[in-house]
């Protein structure tokens, strides 16, 4: 049931937003607070499997940093920025993934992510860090809303394909001070859909989840890179699992994943 168990705790969630006509962006470093709220439960009923136990409810704190630097250009005009995690005391520290991504933020490829999946350091847990360090903001005008779609995979495995759907509208807010940066104030709010199956499992195992997203977004003025982030994600994930006789079981997960992102001085 571990394979089963990792799958139920994929809660993923734009890296580097860089100026027009700057070659290479600099290194950058941020702060990540975040609180993860969820329960399990059969959707018949039922009792929870033993080894599903531990997951019928989970709280949990995580806190690290995360570097940023670049990785090289691609023939479309796209880039990769190494994400490198750090911390004292968090499974994460020392795990790498390459967010490949555009100026605007989309989000195109996460390379490396199964290395850092599963029990441990749990990055297909937080992988909702990588949209948080990279949205994809619309041009919005004063006074007026931008709304933005975005998709992007979640490879955990060979065998298991996830992805992520976006809906956003959002709000300029202006401009403010934020860490001692100049920074372009926003905020979104918006739907969370989820899709895809584990086909490591034999009948493959059905992905969906349907959610919320809402947050504020500080980006500098200079080269849009995000300065701060606060952010509330939560959705509603279905397993379901095939039975011969087409009465297989369903599992029913409530994720709330919120906190906060802040941009800091990089290490040398």
């Amino acid at each position: 049931m571990r394979r089963v168990s990792s799958l139920l705790l994929l809660l993923s969630w734009g890296c580097v937003h860089q100026a027009a006509g700057t070659a290479v962006a600099p290194p950058r470093l941020w702060s990540l607070d975040v609180r993860i709220e969820s329960s399990l439960t059969r959707e018949d009923g039922g009792a929870l499997d033993p080894a599903l136990a531990p997951l019928a409810s989970v709280s949990e704190q995580r806190r690290f940093d995360v570097r940023g630097e670049h990785a090289g250009w691609h023939g479309d005009g796209s880039q990769t920025t190494r994400l490198r995690f750090l911390s004292d005391s968090d499974p994460a520290s020392g795990r790498v993934v390459d967010l490949r991504h555009f100026d605007s933020g989309e989000i195109l490829a996460l390379d490396w992510l199964e290395q850092a999946a599963g029990p441990g350091p749990g990055l297909d847990v937080l992988s909702v860090v990588f949209p948080v360090l990279s949205p994809k903001v619309p041009l919005v005008r004063r006074g007026r809303h931008g709304q933005m779609t975005t998709a992007f995979p979640v490879p955990v495995g060979p065998d298991r394909k996830v992805t992520e759907r976006v809906r956003t509208v959002w709000k300029r807010e202006g401009n403010q001070r934020v860490a001692g940066r100049s920074t372009l104030a926003v905020s979104y709010e918006g739907q969370w859909e989820t899709h895809g199956e584990d086909a490591g499992h034999r009948p493959p195992v059905g992905v969906a989840g349907r959610g919320t997203v809402s947050g504020r977004v500080w980006l500098d003025v200079r080269d849009m890179s995000v300065v701060a982030h606060d952010f509330q994600w939560k959705r509603r994930v279905v397993l379901a699992y095939p039975g011969a006789q087409g009465d297989g079981l369903r599992l029913v997960q409530m994720q709330s994943m919120d906190g906060h992102v802040e941009q800091s001085r990089v290490r040398p």
